[in-house]
């Protein structure tokens, strides 16, 4: 069974491989085996619901989704989010259509739920590129970027460090080398949305039909950079307070939006938090300069702390590796062993609760029986 990649309504033509259609998905959606099913995007995910792409035009999804991929890292059914490739059930054009599955992901970008909830918080899937966007000004910060790089390898998309609002900074060249330090090769781009500067490259790096994810801060400059790029004011853009110099929420929902020059941008709400929701061997991308010296290490298992032999610890002694950034990779590192034992609790109490439920529920058949 073939997927369509074209249709229309009315005047209207969808090509899905305009959205990012490939034959990575189309594999998947035809081991569903199902021909009352058609392929669609989610384009806009807003409070739980969702507006999807088909080959038929934009249209609201509902249903509950009873085949799912599970690549979300939570312990349910994960639900949609934008940049999802679903089989829908199509209907008539002017009522919803029922999402039956959610084709298996290529890649994602999540990061621990708020609070003290244990699980994640899918923000975008099939994704090739994330922008992990910061300003140059009051929202400067490499340790950040750390995490927000990790959380981008870890779900098995490429980092680019966006550094905005050049316009605003008059350390400019010191910056520049303290986010090429902890970079590691990624590209690093220096734009002003204001002032247009950048743009250019920011076009460049879009591939036709890749997907690219803008991630950062609330007030960092991510609505303003692709109003840039489409050349027009698509986006309610906000100021930063004042009192403090953080940005304000200016989005609220993700959505998918094209390029005419044929790649598409994700733009994200702003995060306040970034909480580490990734395995552990994420680090050794964010920090490769660390995971090469330890091949040196005197011990296999070396934590780089107090180990004799350590190579990372006496490169740091001779300043070829600075301490903070050891320090940054021993705290990511504690974080994520202490997240991964919190899940770990959390499903044993889970497995617990369930074995106890049907313990109860064949005593009281027993009973029943007798």
């Amino acid at each position: 069974m073939l997927a369509p990649t074209s249709g229309a309504i009315g005047s209207t033509t969808v090509k899905l491989s305009a959205w990012g259609w490939s034959p990575f998905f189309q594999e998947r959606f035809e081991q569903l085996g199902d021909p009352s099913l058609v392929p669609a995007r989610v384009v806009r995910v807003d409070r739980g619901a969702a507006r999807l792409v088909t080959e038929a035009g934009e249209r609201r999804a509902t249903g509950t989704v009873v085949r799912s991929s599970g690549e979300d890292g939570s312990d349910g059914p994960p639900m949609w989010a934008v940049g999802d490739w679903c089989a829908v059930t199509p209907g008539h054009e002017a009522d919803p259509v029922r999402v039956e599955a959610i084709l298996p992901r290529r890649s994602h970008f999540l990061r621990k739920a708020a609070g003290r909830a244990v699980g994640a918080q899918l923000v975008a899937a099939n994704i090739d590129l994330v922008f992990v966007v910061t300003d140059l000004a009051a929202d400067f910060n490499t340790r950040r970027l750390e995490r927000l790089m990790t959380l981008t390898w870890d779900g098995g998309a490429r980092p680019v460090v966006v550094l905005n609002k050049a316009d605003l900074c008059d350390q400019l060249d010191q910056h520049l080398l303290e986010v090429e330090a902890v970079a590691m090769g990624s590209p690093v781009l220096v734009t002003s949305a204001l002032a247009g500067q950048g743009l250019d490259e920011l076009r460049a790096t879009i591939g036709a039909g890749a997907t690219v994810a803008f991630i950062g801060s609330s007030g960092v400059g991510k609505s303003a950079l692709i109003n840039g790029l489409l050349g027009r004011q698509r986006l309610r853009t906000g100021s930063v307070r004042s009192r403090d110099g953080r940005g304000t929420h200016t989005t609220s929902s993700g959505q998918l939006i094209r390029l005419a020059t044929g790649g598409i941008l994700v733009d994200t709400p702003g995060m306040r938090e970034v909480a580490m929701w990734a395995g552990e061997a994420a680090l050794g991308a964010t920090f490769s300069e660390i995971d090469e010296l330890s091949v040196d290490c005197r011990f296999g298992d070396c934590t780089h702390q107090s180990e004799p032999g350590c190579a990372v610890r006496l490169a740091v002694e001779q300043g070829a590796v600075p301490a903070a950034r050891l320090a940054s990779f021993h705290k990511l590192r504690r974080e994520l062993l202490s997240e991964a034992r919190r899940r770990d609790e959390h499903l044993r109490r889970q497995h617990e609760r369930k074995t106890y439920a049907h313990y109860r529920r064949c005593a009281r058949l027993k009973r029943g029986m007798s």
